[in-house]
């Protein structure tokens, strides 16, 4: 990790603090730092320029790093797994080349909705050790591919 960044939106959405999941895992911070979207929309855009880690089996997440670093998980909705990938279509392969606002994964949020499942879209910076400070940019809403989540180095 050599510089500070911007994370752009992966969707458009309500912010919505980790510690307001409803999930321990993403509440308690045990993947690392981050914020979550209400999403407004079934896309998930890239939210830096670089590489995709992996896309989950299900397609309900996937892992980015950062030209610059920083490595990134994203997870569609709480307890989505369950899903085993029904509602979930990806649109990128692992290893792919990305850069800010390329579709990534689509799903079908109403579906989501109706099965009472939260849709939230949870990102989180799994490197957070390698940064001082990991903020929102604002507290409301947000857009896609609207700078949304600033990372310092320390």
């Amino acid at each position: 990790v050599n510089a500070s960044q911007q994370l752009f939106a992966p969707c458009s959405g309500q912010l919505t603090p980790l510690n307001e999941l409803s999930d321990p895992v993403f509440a308690d911070e045990i993947f690392g730092k981050g914020i979550a979207i209400v999403p407004v929309t079934g896309g998930l855009v890239s939210p830096v320029d670089g590489r995709v880690g992996s896309v989950f089996a299900t397609n309900h997440a996937i892992t980015l790093e950062s030209d610059s670093g920083a490595e990134i998980l994203i997870h569609i909705g709480i307890d989505t797994v369950k899903l085993n990938g029904q509602h979930f279509t990806r649109l990128i392969e692992d290893g792919a080349e990305v850069t800010v606002g390329q579709p990534l994964i689509s799903f079908e949020l109403s579906a989501l909705i109706e099965k009472n499942i939260d849709p939230s879209v949870i990102v989180i910076v799994t490197n957070t050790e390698n940064y001082g400070d990991i903020s929102p940019v604002s507290d409301g809403r947000v857009d896609a591919r609207e700078a949304f989540l600033k990372l310092t180095v320390a």
